[in-house]
C-alpha cells in the first residue's frame, strides 16, 4: 500500500491535473487531519469500485466500509473529508482499495484557510 502525498489548497490556486498519481494496486493511503478530500479520476472502459476502509466500531460491531464507483471515461469523484475517529487507522491514515488500479489515478488535497 501506497502512503500519497497531500497537496495543499488554498486561496492561491492548486493544478489539480498535475496533482494526480497513479493508484496501487494493493491500495492507498494517506495521512489524515480530517480536512482532506481524494479526487479520483478514472480513464478506463468500465466503472472502477473505490472502497474506504471504515476503522470505527459500533457497539464493539464491526462496521461496512464505504464504497463509491468512479464512472467510466474521464469520471471524476470527489470523496471527503474523512472524520478521523471514523476512518484513521492506527497511524492516522485513510486507506483505499480499488476493483482495479489501471487507469485509476488519485489527488489528495487539504483545505487551509490562507
Amino acid at each position: 500500500m501506497a502512503t500519497l502525498t497531500v497537496n495543499t489548497v488554498d486561496r492561491g490556486g492548486f493544478d489539480l491535473a498535475g496533482g494526480f498519481v497513479a493508484t496501487a494496486s494493493g491500495g492507498d493511503k494517506f495521512p489524515n487531519t480530517g480536512t482532506e478530500y481524494a479526487v479520483f479520476k478514472n480513464t478506463s472502459g468500465g466503472n472502477i469500485t473505490v472502497t474506504l476502509a471504515i476503522q470505527a466500531t459500533v457497539d464493539s460491531q464491526v462496521v461496512t466500509n464505504r464504497t463509491v464507483t468512479v464512472a467510466a471515461t474521464t469520471g471524476i469523484k470527489i470523496v471527503g473529508p474523512f472524520p478521523t475517529s471514523t476512518y484513521n487507522d492506527a497511524n492516522s491514515m485513510v486507506n483505499f482499495t480499488y476493483s482495479t488500479s489501471p487507469n485509476l489515478s488519485v489527488c489528495i488535497c487539504r483545505n487551509t484557510t490562507s
